[in-house]
């Protein structure tokens, strides 16, 4: 399994540098955009800091106004980026999915003859199809769901870490548990997958292969076979899906979990720095705002 991963990256890898410009673009964008999107907070904190400070109503108000006024230049900055990197994402992915077509097309017509006797029509194509799509899905998860992460945790860690000490590395070790468990998970539910993967496949091939010979099939009576066939394969599926689905929701019920312990934990400990004057009312806003963000 580890080497059929190998190679898929590898052929991935050989289809995309091709495109590397833009490839490397959406990556600068998303990164850009990402960190952009880490000081607004910041800027919020202090809008909140300068109303508590303030004595009398209208108080600071050109100050307001001019601290909202980055917090709209950061916004349009980071939408800016994500703009450039959805569109140039759009083309990369695009031409990349064409040449694995391409090259899918060309590798599967090699096969013998013997080849396409002993699999169904229907697996071959739906295998080529996964195949090619598994790109997007990788890619998409890459620019924006992993990379978008992981400078986002950076950022905020280091934030909440020059705002205490303590919070910050509260969050960081929460951050990094979390994603050890995360990959925990993954690897253990990858298994399931590829067989749910194979399955899929295989129910797909069975409904291709029986449209395909529809006319055999009623010809020579084999209606019964083919119907019960079909139903214990789907019927093997489904069994796996629900296996599936609902290892996911325990999962999430633990992801869950861990984020309100987080939420609960770190605001008790921020009542508690407030309370001795180590932080700010408007630091509330600002772990407010990243716990959104991290979850």
């Amino acid at each position: 399994m580890q080497t059929n991963t190998k190679k898929t990256f590898s052929i991935f890898w050989t289809h995309a540098k091709r495109y590397w410009i833009s490839g490397l673009t959406v990556v600068v964008a998303v990164i850009l955009g990402s960190v952009l999107n880490v000081l607004p907070p910041l800027f919020y904190k202090q809008f909140f800091d300068t109303i508590v400070a303030a004595q009398v109503p209208g108080e600071h108000a050109s100050e307001l106004v001019r601290i909202i006024g980055y917090i709209f230049l950061l916004h349009s900055g980071a939408w800016v980026c994500w703009r450039i990197a959805t569109f140039t994402a759009s083309y990369f992915q695009v031409r990349v999915m064409v040449a694995l077509s391409n090259t899918s097309f060309a590798y599967v017509h090699k096969h013998s003859f013997s080849f396409f006797q002993n699999n169904f029509v229907g697996s071959l194509v739906k295998r080529v199809n996964r195949f090619t799509f598994a790109y997007e899905a990788i890619t998409d998860s890459l620019y924006w769901d992993i990379l978008p992460m992981l400078v986002q945790t950076i950022g905020i860690t280091i934030v909440l870490w020059f705002q205490n000490a303590i919070l910050g590395a509260i969050v960081c070790v929460w951050i990094v548990l979390f994603v050890c468990i995360n990959y925990a998970f993954t690897s253990y539910k990858l298994r399931y997958d590829i067989r749910q993967s194979a399955l899929d496949s295989k129910t797909t091939g069975i409904l291709a292969d029986t449209v395909t010979n529809q006319g055999n099939i009623k010809l020579f009576t084999g209606y019964e076979r083919e119907k019960k066939y079909y139903e214990t394969a789907i019927e093997e599926m489904q069994k796996l899906r629900m296996f599936r689905w609902n290892m996911e929701n325990v999962f999430e019920a633990v992801q869950v979990a861990f984020m309100i312990a987080l939420e609960f934990g770190i605001f008790y400990l921020a009542i508690g720095f407030w309370e001795k004057g180590l932080i700010s009312v408007g630091a509330f806003v600002l772990i407010q705002a990243y716990m959104l963000r991290i979850f």
